[in-house]
């Protein structure tokens, strides 16, 4: 009997391992980009975490169908995942932006924000709304008034223009309608700007060091930050991890918590 047992929980474990899924890595997506959302997805099978699997099945574009039968097993295994889904929601009507889980299938993310509300009813996502914009007030009220004299206006026009050239395609690509194709050339354009931006960045830290709130204001603080974690050279990236998460720490870099910035750049295909 103890070896019937021992037979039937290896099976089972077999079977359970057998559901992983990978999807083949696509033409258009580089293989950094590929492999970083493949770990992560391999840490979410490790946890048995759907609704992480869904995240990072999106983030490789599997099929549709795989992607929202995790993700509707992770809302009910975990309700509390609905105020994400919520918070994807609001950008998707609101703001016309898209991650990648609602890029998929919108009918279908649409139908998983029903299903929240089934579970956790309407009041749920007004209430959490609510404190999302009470947390804003709370922050903004809060924030230490600046000494306009101590503005670098000749840097922070440098770090206004290199946020728009960093974000302006991205927003493109996040529309409704774009086909694959018009996604495809943004990209190409989007790499450009990219390289161009990171010149830019690597100077105003060989000059400025990384810039401070005192000198470019709350708002443009993460700018460098942003730039740095768009490249798609990981080496790029370790080199000014140091330099960012002591930034991170003196409360430099802190405006992108309360603008979504880290979904949307958490989604992004780099």
């Amino acid at each position: 009997m103890k070896y019937i047992l021992l037979l039937i929980n290896i099976l089972a474990l077999s079977c359970h391992t057998s559901q992983k899924y990978y999807p083949p890595q696509s033409s258009e997506m580089s293989e950094g980009i590929y492999n970083k959302y493949k770990i992560k997805l391999d840490t979410a099978y490790l946890r048995n975490d759907q609704f992480e699997v869904s995240v990072q099945l999106a983030n490789l574009e599997a099929p549709s169908k795989v992607i929202f039968k995790n993700l509707k097993v992770g809302i009910k295994e975990d309700p509390q995942n609905c105020f994400k889904v919520y918070e994807w929601f609001k950008l998707f009507k609101e703001n016309n932006f898209q991650v990648n889980l609602v890029r998929a299938d919108t009918i279908q993310f649409s139908e998983a924000y029903e299903l929240c509300i089934d579970i956790l009813g309407k009041q749920a996502f007004i209430d959490f709304q609510n404190g999302k914009e009470e947390k804003y007030k709370e922050l903004t009220r809060n924030r230490i008034l600046l000494d306009s004299t101590k503005l670098d206006l000749n840097l922070i026009s440098q770090l206004e223009q290199i946020e728009k050239d960093d974000q302006e395609l991205r927003i493109q690509m996040n529309a409704k309608s774009i086909t694959k194709q018009e996604e495809a050339n943004l990209w190409i354009k989007q790499n450009i700007k990219d390289s161009i931006n990171l010149i830019k960045v690597e100077a105003i830290l060989v000059k400025y060091g990384y810039p401070n709130i005192e000198i470019v204001g709350y708002d443009l603080a993460n700018t460098v930050w942003l730039v740095l974690h768009h490249q798609s050279d990981i080496k790029v990236r370790d080199k000014y991890q140091k330099l960012i998460e002591a930034n991170a720490s003196e409360g430099q870099i802190v405006s992108y918590n309360w603008r979504s910035e880290d979904i949307r750049l958490e989604t992004a295909k780099k």
